[in-house]
């Protein structure tokens, strides 16, 4: 059984889960990790402990409610469009997507819903990085339902909040 660590440096953070208590635990991102609450531990499917281990999963525990959903050291929004609107008219996306992002105070551009947009109709997926306006805007392939995803920059997302399309 492993320690969970429960203190890091804020720009170490990548992801982390609470428990009931708001106490922040920086657990792999991996919901068959069991863990044992009582004494903060917990063991990976790779441990040789694992398959006798007694205790409950992750995701067991999330779906009990005690331990929260994977939280983010950044804004993470999705904006959904729904269905029955028209993919195909990008003026009326590039608005209901700008609206939307603004009642959170995010100045999201032409540019980079069109980026994305474009790529989600060729069955790309895609990022848009704004440093002026402080955000990273991604849309998954086009096999999936049009979706824009907007986190706010940190230091631990660097890697991926680029600009591409692929």
């Amino acid at each position: 059984m492993r320690k969970i660590i429960t203190e890091k440096n804020f720009y170490e953070v990548t992801h982390y889960f609470e428990n009931a208590n708001g106490v922040k635990l920086y657990l792999p991102w991996d919901y068959s990790i069991k863990i044992n609450l009582s004494d903060m531990t917990y063991t990976s499917i790779t441990d040789e402990d694992y398959k006798e281990c007694p205790y409950p999963t992750l995701n067991v525990l999330i779906n009990n409610g005690d331990i929260s959903e994977m939280k983010f050291p950044y804004t993470k929004i999705d904006c959904y469009l729904n269905d029955n609107e028209s993919h195909s008219d990008i003026e009326n996306i590039i608005n209901f997507v700008q609206r939307y992002f603004q009642q959170f105070g995010y100045n999201v551009s032409r540019e980079a819903i069109i980026h994305n947009y474009n790529a989600w109709k060729q069955d790309f997926k895609s990022g848009y990085l704004d440093k002026e306006n402080g955000y990273h805007l991604f849309s998954p392939c086009g096999c999936n339902p049009l979706r824009f995803t907007l986190t706010s920059l940190h230091t631990t997302a660097a890697d991926w909040q680029i600009t591409y399309c692929c």
